[in-house]
């Protein structure tokens, strides 16, 4: 790939067997970049694997974009091959660009973000400020495991990372991609966030930590929801019907043909999640106040509703009748 003139390139690294959620994630993400932000330039790179089924398929992910490559990755399972891509993007492509993980939904522009001098940039993750909330367990033990550092007052996601095109960076990413091959070879984990994190202490690049807006992770903080830039909905860790977003890529998936319809109305919604009635709007109004979402509120927003009510006045869960389907 080639360094385009345009100064808004957006990348997406994807691994998919041509038809799952995963590609259909990526395809709702460049729909609403497109409409939000019509002159990104959009780039996807896949693994082999990922590429020949994609092309066998005919799936329209590989039109969709401007500009698509497969890399050739060591063998191993799809996170793996998927974490080996993202973490060399940067040594590989020329020019600065903004990477998206593909379960993200564009709402605004990201000129600001495009016109950083930073060497790295992204935003605290959980989008929670307290430090201490931003380390997922599992990244904790890891980061432990190895005895690596992270830099105070922050732990970044890794789903949203703008990366210039300077030595620093390219000297961030090289560690990162090497601290993360230790993970993989030393504990089996092919989680990126720890190596990336510890790549950033250790090499000192310029840093930008952006706003929450510009990657709301609302699965996390419900509050960072309305009025963001990105919507980033945690994918493949929700069940269904967690998010509208979600939701839309299980259908896309399905039937494989975009309907543009579908990504407007998504674009103008001013929450994330399903409102079919004013108890919903209700619901939404009080669930976009809090920091963290409860059992009850998740029962509500996947339209278990009635369990829902029954768990917030303490009433145990209703009974199956022996023999009952």
């Amino acid at each position: 790939m080639s360094q385009s003139p345009n100064p808004g390139r957006v990348v997406y690294a994807v691994t998919s067997d041509g038809g799952d959620i995963h590609a259909a994630m990526t395809r709702l993400s460049i729909a609403s970049l497109r409409l939000s932000n019509p002159g990104c330039v959009v780039a996807v790179v896949c693994d082999d694997r990922s590429h020949k089924a994609l092309a066998q398929a005919g799936n329209q992910l590989l039109v969709e974009a401007d500009e698509v490559a497969g890399w050739s990755t060591p063998p191993g399972d799809a996170q793996f091959r998927n974490r080996f891509l993202k973490t060399t993007l940067r040594q590989n492509l020329t020019g600065p660009f903004l990477y998206l993980d593909s379960d993200t939904f564009v709402r605004g522009s990201l000129t600001e973000v495009f016109a950083l001098q930073a060497d790295v940039a992204g935003t605290p993750n959980h989008s929670m400020d307290d430090g201490r909330r931003q380390v997922w367990q599992g990244d904790r033990e890891t980061l432990a495991e190895l005895g690596w550092q992270t830099g105070p007052g922050h732990y970044l996601n890794a789903g949203v990372v703008f990366l210039n095109d300077t030595a620093a960076a390219r000297a961030f990413a090289e560690r990162w991609h090497h601290l993360w091959l230790e993970a993989c070879a030393r504990l089996g984990r092919s989680r990126d966030q720890p190596a990336f994190n510890a790549a950033l202490c250790a090499t000192g690049p310029a840093l930008a930590v952006l706003p929450h807006r510009f990657n709301a992770q609302f699965c996390a903080n419900p509050s960072v929801a309305r009025d963001a830039v990105v919507w980033h909905y945690y994918g493949s860790n929700q069940g269904p019907s967690a998010n509208v977003l979600q939701s839309a890529a299980e259908r896309l998936a399905l039937r494989q043909e975009r309907d543009h319809s579908e990504v407007l109305r998504l674009a103008a919604l001013a929450l994330p999640w399903r409102r079919e009635n004013w108890l919903d709007g209700w619901m939404l109004r009080w669930v976009s106040r809090k920091k963290k979402l409860s059992s009850s509120d998740l029962l509500w927003l996947r339209g278990r509703r009635l369990e829902s009510l029954r768990q917030r006045v303490g009433l145990a869960p209703r009974k199956t009748k022996p023999g009952a389907g």
